[in-house]
């Protein structure tokens, strides 16, 4: 039997059609995230961030949000984010279910920009018949849809506080679009507002994310690779300004490098990170090539938010390091010198290591987060979507099945990315859930052992069997702290006290104590430790240890009214011991 397939429906595909096609896609995948608890940084960002807990709306307390910056006295810190965390928290308070569904509106918002900004970029120089217009519309809507339903998205999305990506992304690509408005428009004053609106939306980018801080760099690669068409003669005939900012860069360069200059700043923050910038460096090409192989195989078990990796403390050790290093560089080389001839692929292979230029360089960050992709692999799938549809197009007229075939495997590469979304989401229900999943990817991981240690201890209502699990997981954060000899003695003695609180609480007092005193061994400073422990001597009947210490802790915190407290309790049984003897 004969099946007749023909990819291009007579009538033009709507952009409404599209729209409503991405939004009930992503309202679906998404659906089971709005009732996910607060997770990891959405507390000091949200729950104990008091600028932000409106109780009017008011001029004055939404300006005074823009400066929730978490210590940073009066300088902004992503001003438009706080804000509508501010929004969220006088419609909502604690409840995250608004916070979901304001993040959710937003990945939908920016898959529609991915979806224009395709379908504006494919019909540069192109006619308008109706067959090649529905063309350029579903391979820019099968592009944003590949993208947005990607598992890798949602530590972008389900996870509250980045909100922050979300934003810069979206700002990011309306910039990109009013620009390529304002360069195909004749008409000087929408050109000039086209202009204006671009760079409103850069400010309003970098007002959510320092990231954006690229997007002139990517208006570049706009500029010379879809409107120039990669000709080097473009090059030629601003070879004044090509050299300006070649000589621009170079002494920036030059400067940066330079001894007691900016670089001498930048290491000085790297005293609390576990590596230094030039392991940081090194490491960087292995973790963006992972990142790319989490996009393209996004299976739910690659995906954590936690990962465990070997630092590059050579170009040799680990032996992925140089091969990482020559893969992207030949990588960004090819995409340069096939600019002309796959214009698709080469802006989206550059436009994804220009984008991780900030996050994945020197700055003195963490080493992996899958929710830095966000912005970078926007354009990704273009290429394969007008590569899978170009295809089809050939082959209609050639094969009645071979069509057929590629459509309903390209319809379940969709379904396996929503799927994938929707499974990776439950990993995010509670911090347990998240916690214990990371520790399942990355067991050697500090961060994820930790996290999962006091999801369990400080849940509500814990059990015996949670304690125990619980006690495991902080004795392996001690082991995992004693390999590294950078841990600060900060986070073993906080790790010795939370084990000491878990005993205090299962009623296990002389061990509690044990643990109390090996962290005020490693860090005698840490004032609430020390209030435990006097709790804990109290309960064991050791009143005079526990009035000693009692001193010791106000004279060290003489402000504390709860320390004084728990002295004059001290100073009481002592008092009482002494009289009955």
């Amino acid at each position: 039997m004969n099946v007749k397939i023909n990819p291009l429906p007579k009538k033009a595909i709507s952009h409404s059609f599209s729209l409503a096609i991405l939004a009930a896609i992503l309202v679906t995948i998404y659906s089971n995230s709005l009732h996910v608890q607060w997770q990891f940084d959405d507390e000091p960002n949200i729950l104990r961030n008091q600028a932000l807990h409106l109780d009017s709306l008011s001029v004055e307390t939404m300006y005074h949000s823009l400066f929730a910056n978490k210590g940073r006295g009066d300088k902004l810190f992503r001003p438009l984010p706080n804000l509508t965390f501010a929004l969220n928290w006088y419609m909502g308070k604690q409840d995250p279910f608004g916070y979901h569904v304001v993040n959710m509106v937003l990945h939908i918002t920016t898959a529609w920009a991915l979806y224009l900004m395709c379908h504006a970029i494919l019909s540069q120089g192109q006619p308008k018949k109706t067959e090649a217009e529905n063309g350029r519309r579903i391979i820019a809507l099968l592009a944003a849809l590949l993208w947005a339903s990607n598992p890798i998205q949602t530590q972008a999305v389900t996870y509250v506080v980045q909100r922050m990506a979300i934003m810069a992304a979206l700002f990011y690509l309306l910039g990109m679009l009013c620009y390529l408005k304002a360069r195909t428009t004749h008409v000087a004053c929408k050109r000039w507002l086209f202009f204006s609106m671009g760079f409103a939306c850069f400010l309003f980018g970098l007002g959510s994310k320092e990231n954006a801080v690229l997007l002139p760099f990517s208006l570049l690669l706009l500029e010379w690779i879809v409107l120039q068409k990669a000709r080097i003669g473009f090059i030629r005939k601003h070879q004044a300004w090509v050299g300006l900012v070649g000589g621009v860069l170079v002494l920036s360069m030059a400067l940066f490098f330079a001894e007691g200059t900016f670089l001498d700043y930048i290491r000085g923050k790297y005293a609390s990170r576990p590596f230094t910038m030039e392991e940081r460096l090194l490491t960087q090409p292995r973790i963006v090539l992972h990142y790319l192989s989490q996009i393209v195989v996004p299976l739910p078990q690659r995906l954590s938010i936690a990962h465990d990796v070997a630092l590059s403390d050579s170009i040799w050790n680990p032996w992925q390091t140089l091969p990482a290093m020559l893969i992207v560089f030949s990588s960004i080389a090819a995409a340069l010198l096939f600019s002309r001839r796959m214009p698709l692929v080469s802006l989206a292979a550059l436009f994804f290591f220009v984008n991780h230029a900030v996050e994945s360089s020197i700055w003195p960050l963490e080493l992996v987060y899958e929710h830095r992709n966000y912005l970078p692999s926007l354009f990704l799938f273009l290429p394969f979507s007008a590569g899978i549809y170009g295809w089809i197009k050939r082959l209609r007229h050639r094969n009645n099945w071979l069509p057929a075939t590629i459509t309903i495997a390209l319809a379940l590469l969709v379904v396996f990315f929503c799927a994938g979304t929707y499974h990776r989401n439950k990993a995010w229900a509670t911090e347990v859930t998240l916690w214990e999943d990371a520790v399942h990817k990355a067991p050697l991981n500090y961060r994820a052992n930790f996290r999962f240690a006091l999801s369990l201890a400080w849940s509500d209502q814990p059990t015996e069997a949670q304690y125990n699990q619980a006690l495991e997981a902080f004795n392996r954060c001690l082991t995992l702290t004693s390999q590294n000899v950078r841990e600060s003695r900060l986070n073993r003695a906080n790790i010795k006290g939370n084990i000491g609180s878990i005993h205090f609480r299962k009623g296990e007092y002389q061990t509690a104590v044990a643990h109390f005193q090996d962290a005020l061994e490693l860090y005698p400073g840490f004032g609430r430790i020390r209030y435990d422990m006097i709790q804990a001597m109290l309960k064991s009947g050791k009143i005079e240890e526990a009035r000693v210490q009692s001193d010791i802790l106000v004279d060290q915190y003489p402000g504390n009214p709860d320390y004084r407290r728990l002295r004059d309790v001290a100073r009481f049984w002592k008092n009482k011991e002494n009289h009955v003897n």
